[in-house]
């Protein structure tokens, strides 16, 4: 079933006065979520997520398709139809023409770039619940390890950033036509074992995701349905939810519930996540991939007013920390200041 059709009929069974007082407890914890509210928030949000529940309960679960186009697409029916809209999509074998795609491989990053630093952390901000520290790696000893069933995940890291000839291995041209933006781009640089995954988890910037290598399960809701998520109010850049989606949730039966789309994304193919969208990653196979990620402030605003605003007034780190561009968009850096302190 369409993705866009079946979700816009689902969003309509939440009553409006519901989600607003949903919104009022997320805004409470936001600015006053200090330990002596603790059981007044826990309480407060029991209550709206059993209304919650009891106004899909009878909805199946079902599972849902995105709209999937071969590399011939015109960038601009993308740019107005989908990326305005904030409406997934996938591009099967979009970037099998590209350099990138023709010259990468796991030892074309070692023997090039295999001392290019890499920091690991498992944090709550990406979606993880089993804390480590910072653990310093390199390129060349995540894709080594992945003979050994390492399971170290170089993930969001600034490589062609910092070294921008990878750039132009990427089809700069196609990707300035497809964004509704001039805002500057940046790339994260993604490589690890089969099995490393990234938890439930969303931005509010927009990603056109390049597969290079190897096969990654995407599984995505719709990004205003926020309220049946229910993710902690971490006051960071990415909003997370410790949900296994592949089990029956006890804690949370509203999501038992709600809609999925799952796409396996290969060699080559390219995906479209939009800003806020909640996604699930996992890596099926070894696999290399490129996030392209831009701000459109129109884009994060449509797609969830609600954490746009919140966005200004977040603390782990402050927004100036994640808008700091000059000095290039290393994610990791951000997050892991909060694992320092």
């Amino acid at each position: 079933m369409n993705y866009y059709n079946y979700y816009k009929r689902f969003k309509k069974l939440i009553p409006k006065k519901l989600i607003v007082e949903y919104n009022l407890r997320f805004i409470f914890e936001h600015f006053v979520g200090f330990e002596v509210f603790r059981n007044l928030i826990n309480y407060w949000d029991k209550k709206i997520q059993k209304k919650i529940y009891n106004s899909i309960k009878h909805t199946k679960k079902i599972n849902l398709e995105i709209e999937e186009f071969n590399s011939n697409i015109d960038p601009k029916i993308l740019k107005e139809k989908y990326i305005k809209k904030g409406i997934p999509f996938v591009i099967r074998s979009g970037a099998k023409k590209w350099n990138s795609y023709l010259k990468w491989d796991f030892n074309f990053f070692k023997e090039k770039y295999g001392n290019h630093p890499v920091l690991i952390s498992n944090h709550p901000d990406l979606g993880d619940y089993k804390m480590t520290g910072v653990i310093n790696s390199n390129l060349k000893e995540i894709i080594e390890g992945i003979d050994q069933n390492s399971m170290k995940y170089a993930r969001f890291n600034p490589l062609l950033d910092t070294y921008k000839e990878l750039q132009d291995d990427l089809n700069q041209d196609w990707l300035d036509k497809v964004r509704n933006t001039k805002i500057k781009k940046h790339h994260a640089l993604f490589i690890g074992n089969k099995g490393t995954k990234t938890n439930i988890h969303n931005a509010g910037t927009d990603n056109l995701f390049v597969q290079i290598r190897g096969e990654k399960r995407w599984l995505i809701w719709d990004q205003k349905i926020y309220y049946i998520i229910n993710p902690e109010v971490n006051r960071a850049p990415a909003k997370v939810s410790n949900i296994n989606p592949d089990k029956f949730n006890d804690s949370n039966l509203a999501f038992n519930h709600l809609p999925v789309c799952e796409i396996i994304l290969k060699e080559g193919d390219i995906i479209f996540i939009p800003a806020y969208l909640w996604h699930y990653v996992e890596n099926l196979t070894p696999s290399i991939g490129i996030g392209v990620r831009w701000l459109s402030f129109y884009n994060s605003f449509r797609n969830n007013i609600l954490f746009a605003n919140l966005e200004l007034f977040n603390t782990s780190p402050f927004i100036f920390s994640t808008l700091n561009w000059r000095k290039g968009f290393d994610f990791n850096k951000i997050l892991t200041k909060n694992l320092k302190k």
